[in-house]
């Protein structure tokens, strides 16, 4: 049995082939295929230089780098929902379940994805301030 290369298999799972089906529009697959290519040779060459620091395992470091995405990714959506809820019109114009759906996230796990930490975070990035709760809402 052959021994596949750890780090040409990781480049090709971090970028895949460009094809006419995950490209838009199709005829751009082309130049997307030879984007791709160089982000795998680029990718595959910090691997192999952390590979031989001794710093990181690569399959590890793929890991670690594709959770650090997600978690910056679910960061973004709760700024966004708290963005939605607290900061547009005079009442809420994006329901609990707009949002939810929009994250594909159950209602009552929407409900709670946000705290004042995230409302106070985009009243801070927007220099303004939440619109006014009722009671209700704050609850």
């Amino acid at each position: 049995m052959a021994v596949r290369n750890l780090i040409n298999d990781l480049t090709w799972l971090a970028y895949p082939h460009a094809t006419p089906d995950n490209i838009e529009p199709p005829e751009l697959a082309d130049d997307a295929e030879s984007d791709l290519a160089d982000r795998r040779i680029d990718l595959a060459e910090q691997m192999q230089a952390a590979l031989e620091g001794g710093d990181i395992d690569p399959l590890l470091g793929q890991i670690s780098a594709a959770r650090a995405r997600r978690d910056e990714a679910d960061r973004k959506i709760r700024l966004l929902m708290a963005y939605g809820r607290e900061f547009t019109g005079t009442r809420p114009d994006y329901t609990w379940e707009s949002l939810a759906a929009a994250a594909r996230l159950p209602y009552s796990t929407a409900r709670s994805t946000f705290d004042e930490d995230d409302i106070a975070t985009v009243a801070e990035r927007l220099e303004t301030e939440p619109r006014n709760r009722t009671p209700r809402e704050q609850a």
